[in-house]
């Protein structure tokens, strides 16, 4: 406004005197200089931040804004208990690229049994579990998974002591890194210098992710039967694994009453319970034909064991003739409260379907029999005292989801009884499941190895063969392997 007023001014005095040309041409200046004393800055330029040094010649660049952008990670959560917020994870270590990090060999889908000896923590990142595990000289792997949750019994970062025992098969999205070895990707500074640890790079060149990638299938080839093939507790089912794994509040080796709640969804009374309530709608008689397992060959699984076993699976249990001899034994052992969980569908076998039908076959409204013949063969004898009332809980269901709910459950048997008669091929597959759920140190054992058709003794001998297991002959045709120790 004063700059009009003066202008206006000028200008009437300027065309008095007749010089209006004069007087719009000063004013054109005085209009110019005064925008720009108001649009020039009066303060200096900040200097860049500490981090962003200015090189010469270069363009200076822009103030780190206090709005983060769309590629900066969202501040983490508060923490819950038992996790270590991204301040307190140990510092060092390499980037993780593409899964890899420096210092460790490739990942694999393998699980060390049970929850990290080390530690059982909720990190944020996968760098942050390798640095905690660099830092310790005692750590010689760890497993990560990205979606495992800091209430989880399991939580994402699991560092262990030893990676010698392995499951054979991964647990849920866990993979396992092992420290060090020949195998173990460096950093490209590290590959040029010979020099190991330290920080490591931002990236690794494509030659070292193809190698690294070959030598995990290779790694993988060694403890799975068929590659790219997961057995892992699916996401859906997560919630459900965890509510009972913390029921058992870590313990891999339940009680029967633990375990008949969580098979058959009641409580285990002693006047109240599937064999004291047995209704037997067809009027099926126990099946008595005496069992191939004998007597002796159970006690040298307990001896190849070493101890009385805690928990044993029986895989196949048919009409019920093995698993009255084990539960037998058991007793005879002192071990009267040992489970024994009994899978098997219960359904016809080929052996059933193209073999000769006999009157222990015959088909009842469409269903084999032998759920009956077992059921009623299993309360016969507890009604006569034969076995304990405290060993048997059928769970009808395939192998493989046994294994799988026993995987989501984190519970491990110590002894597993397999009983012959698969197809082709079906016996390799259901060997390889039923060893990740096995304890380390436990047996899994079986009867006529010699009497058997050529794939089942094919299949148990190339199990054993691909894990370098010692097949151990348990006298009359029974076989037996055992899992190496934690």
């Amino acid at each position: 406004v004063l700059a009009c007023t003066m202008a206006t001014a000028l200008s009437s005095v300027l065309r008095q005197v007749d010089l209006p040309n004069l007087g719009l041409l000063l004013l054109l200046v005085l209009l110019v200089r005064w925008g720009e004393m108001f649009s020039a800055p009066s303060w200096p330029e900040p200097p860049p931040p500490p981090d962003r040094p200015v090189v010469l010649g270069a363009r200076a660049p822009p103030a780190r804004r206090d709005t983060p952008s769309l590629r900066q990670r969202p501040p983490p959560p508060p923490p819950a208990m038992g996790t270590i917020e991204e301040s307190e994870a140990v510092s060092g270590g390499g980037a993780c690229q593409l899964g890899l990090c420096p210092g460790f060999q490739p990942p694999v889908g393998d699980d060390v049994p049970g929850n990290g000896d080390i530690a059982n923590v909720q990190l944020a990142h996968v760098e942050q579990c390798a640095s905690m595990c660099l830092a310790n000289p005692k750590c010689r792997g760890f497993e990560w998974s990205g979606t495992a949750k800091s209430e989880d019994a399991t939580r994402s970062c699991q560092l262990v002591s030893s990676t010698d025992s392995r499951a054979g098969m991964a647990y849920r999205d866990f993979r396992l890194y092992v420290r060090g070895g020949d195998t173990a990707v460096k950093a490209p500074e590290e590959e040029a210098s010979g020099a190991g640890g330290g920080g490591g790079a931002d990236c690794l060149t494509q030659v070292q992710i193809e190698e690294a990638a070959e030598k995990a299938m290779g790694e993988m080839s060694k403890y799975c039967d068929v590659l790219q093939v997961e057995i892992k507790v699916e996401d859906r089912h997560a919630a459900k694994a965890n509510e009972i794994r913390a029921s058992l509040a870590g313990r891999d080796k339940p009680t029967y009453a633990q375990l008949y709640q969580l098979i058959l969804g009641k409580t285990f009374q002693e006047n109240d319970n599937i064999w004291s309530t047995l209704r037997n709608p067809f009027q099926v008689e126990a099946d008595t034909s005496p069992s191939k397992l004998t007597a002796a060959q159970v006690d040298k699984s307990f001896q190849l064991l070493g101890h009385t076993p805690e928990f044993a699976v029986e895989l196949g249990s048919g009409r019920g003739s093995a698993t009255l001899v084990l539960a037998e034994q058991l007793d005879a052992a002192g071990a009267r409260g040992c489970p024994v969980v009994c899978v098997d569908t219960w359904t016809s076998g080929l052996d059933d379907m193209l073999g000769p039908r006999t009157e222990a076959k015959l088909l009842l409204d469409g269903h084999s029999s032998a759920y009956w013949q077992f059921m009623v063969g299993m309360q016969k004898a507890m009604l006569k005292e034969t076995i304990s009332s405290k060993h048997v809980i059928p769970m009808a269901a395939t192998t493989a989801v046994g294994a799988r709910w026993m995987m989501a459950a984190g519970v491990r048997p110590d002894l597993i009884f397999v009983n012959p008669g698969r197809g082709a091929d079906e016996t390799s597959l259901e060997l390889a499941l039923w060893y990740s759920v096995l304890s380390p140190g436990g047996v899994l054992f079986g009867a006529e190895l010699a009497e058997s058709d050529a794939s089942f003794d094919r299949d148990i001998r190339h199990f054993a063969a691909k894990r370098e297991l010692d097949l151990l002959d348990l006298g009359a045709g029974a076989w037996g392997v055992k899992k190496p120790a934690a």
